[in-house]
């Protein structure tokens, strides 16, 4: 996770009093950068990285919240060992044409597969593309592996959530898609 919001911070950490998560953050600055975004976002900065031994590049901060979104779907799913972010999967469909997707993360579980995809500023059209490649995907899969999928977004609205569950119904995707009222 490059960027954590204090409250995320807190949750990962435990810690039930803002006021002591402000004092240990403030205890950790001169390891720590921050942005504001509706709160505080932390980062390590070079001092930081060079303490943990991180050989990361430095963050760049464009993506914020898409970001943040992502690490919200990565607490909730009580950190995967198996989380892969920008995951690409290829794959030949009908008449061997080849197809690419790139899911925001990727996590196993047992015997299912999860794609997540964080729907921060994407355009509906993107999304039912994304909806329809995937469901060309999972049968594939399915078939090849002997895996269940499941396609999880985390979307801003309710109303965009309803569309999301109602297209992939449409295309029989097993799915699940989670607001920020979800995750509290």
């Amino acid at each position: 996770m490059d960027f954590l919001s204090r409250s995320q911070i807190q949750r990962l950490l435990q810690v039930s009093n803002v006021r002591n998560i402000n004092r240990i953050l403030l205890n950790m600055s001169k390891y720590l950068n921050s942005t504001r975004l509706n709160e505080n976002i932390y980062y390590l900065n070079k001092k930081g990285r060079d303490y943990i031994g991180s050989e990361k590049p430095p963050v760049k901060v464009k993506q914020l919240e898409h970001k943040l979104m992502r690490n919200d779907m990565y607490m909730y799913y009580d950190f995967p060992e198996t989380w892969q972010t920008e995951h690409p999967i290829e794959w030949k469909g009908r008449h061997k044409k080849s197809h690419k997707i790139i899911s925001d993360a990727f996590f196993f579980q047992g015997k299912s597969y999860y794609f997540v995809e964080v729907d921060h500023k994407q355009t509906m059209t993107a999304n039912r593309s994304k909806i329809e490649l995937y469901g060309q995907l999972f049968p594939t899969l399915e078939k090849e592996y002997g895996v269940d999928c499941v396609l999880l977004f985390y979307t801003t609205t309710e109303i965009r959530k309803q569309k999301l569950m109602e297209h992939c119904e449409k295309h029989r995707i097993t799915c699940g898609v989670f607001t920020k009222e979800d995750m509290r």
